[in-house]
């Protein structure tokens, strides 16, 4: 995999709630943070938290069922057919909650990011998102969470690491809850740290390593 994306990056994300991480995104792109352009919200919930936002900015929204998502589905061209017409260079998965089609990453090999609210390989895998995660991380008995950015592959949270950035966590006064408040203010600048480097670095992985240079 090999990338050197065109300036600014054309940037199609992928929200199923509330979307902090998308609109985290587009304030570092409309503060001159990010050389990027959001060309779509692809959603599969409609009038979710991160339509309105896309829809209060003038983002066009397109709005596909769970029956396009999946390992394997035919409807999913539909979706590669949009992002082609849009020119898009990455696909950014924020807080999406379903599995990407097998002829989706296919079509954007090495191109689809997501963000994960622990320190992965741990606590990851199907069924791993929201506060599940940070429950299982308290429960653990770990002193250490924190976010992953990661590139996409055919598994739940699974791929090449791009970015990780750790949290403390004490362990008398951490719930769940708290956890998972540290964790999203560091997803919000990690996320946008990790679209800067794909702005100003060619991307290589090779044995599920990343490399960068320019």
């Amino acid at each position: 995999m090999t990338v050197n994306a065109p300036q600014p990056l054309r940037l199609a994300l992928f929200a199923s709630g509330s979307g902090t991480n998308f609109t985290a995104i587009l304030e570092e792109i409309e503060a001159g943070n990010l050389d990027a352009v959001v060309v779509c919200l692809v959603v599969n919930r409609q009038d979710c938290g991160a339509e309105k936002t896309a829809r209060e900015r003038e983002i066009p929204v397109e709005y596909f069922s769970n029956s396009y998502f999946g390992e394997d589905v035919p409807e999913a061209a539909a979706i590669v057919k949009l992002l082609q017409e849009h020119s898009t260079d990455y696909l950014v998965l924020a807080g999406f909650l379903r599995m990407l089609p097998r002829q989706l990453l296919q079509s954007f090999p090495g191109r689809v990011l997501n963000i994960h609210p622990a320190l992965l390989p741990a606590f990851g895998g199907k069924g791993m998102y929201g506060l599940r995660v940070h429950k299982a991380v308290w429960d653990s008995g770990v002193t250490v969470s924190g976010a992953t950015v990661h590139f996409v592959d055919e598994q739940f949270d699974h791929g090449p690491i791009l970015l990780q950035e750790a949290v403390e966590l004490d362990r008398i006064r951490d719930t769940p809850e708290t956890i998972q408040q540290k964790v999203l203010v560091v997803e919000h600048r990690l996320y946008a740290r990790a679209l800067r480097l794909l702005t100003a670095y060619k991307v290589d992985s090779k044995n599920g390593r990343i490399r960068l240079w320019r």
